[in-house]
């Protein structure tokens, strides 16, 4: 089943978070981050210039690093448009 939302939470030892964040790493390189739990997969095709937000905080000893890495499949649509071209007429 192809999706257009995926979420999954889970509790994860560092080791194990490390492995999903470099599969995102690899993910993004490459262009294909595809996202899958059970029969429910998400693709994404990451191109051009990509958002980035990191959020830290830590209260009273609860910590949390928010990442978050956004970008429109139409501005990448745009960037791979044939270029202009303009002449003079002669």
């Amino acid at each position: 089943m192809s999706l257009n939302d995926f979420t999954h939470e889970s509790l994860q030892d560092a080791e194990s978070i490390a492995t999903y964040l470099k599969a995102l790493q690899d993910g993004f390189a490459k262009g294909r981050i595809e996202l899958t739990e059970g029969d429910s997969t998400l693709i994404m095709e990451p191109s051009g210039h990509l958002d980035m937000t990191i959020r830290a905080n830590n209260e009273s000893g609860k910590c949390q690093v928010a990442l978050t890495v956004s970008w429109s499949a139409a501005s990448a649509e745009d960037a791979n448009a044939a270029p202009l071209t303009i002449n003079s007429g002669s």
